[in-house]
């Protein structure tokens, strides 16, 4: 994203926040540890599957334009013979 796009969309979400009156918050009590390292569990998961997914795309992408690179060699090498 861009530096404009991520200041319109920031100043879009505060004019719908001021149309809607900046609704408040309860406080809420804390969570107990089992509920909280089901929550971390979560985010950690949901991090290193992001990580992993990231990890592939770019391994492929590697891959891809090494074999287009030999393609390129190998032709260059059949009309320089």
């Amino acid at each position: 994203m861009t530096t404009a796009s991520i200041t319109a969309v920031t100043g879009l979400m505060t004019a719908v926040l001021a149309v809607l009156g900046l609704p408040h918050l309860q406080h809420i009590e804390a969570l107990p540890l089992s509920q909280l390292l089901d929550v971390l569990k979560l985010v950690l998961g949901t991090v290193a599957g992001v990580g992993a997914l990231f990890a592939l795309v770019m391994t492929y992408r590697r891959q891809r334009l090494a074999e287009v690179a030999d393609d390129r060699d190998q032709q260059r090498a059949r009309l320089d013979a």
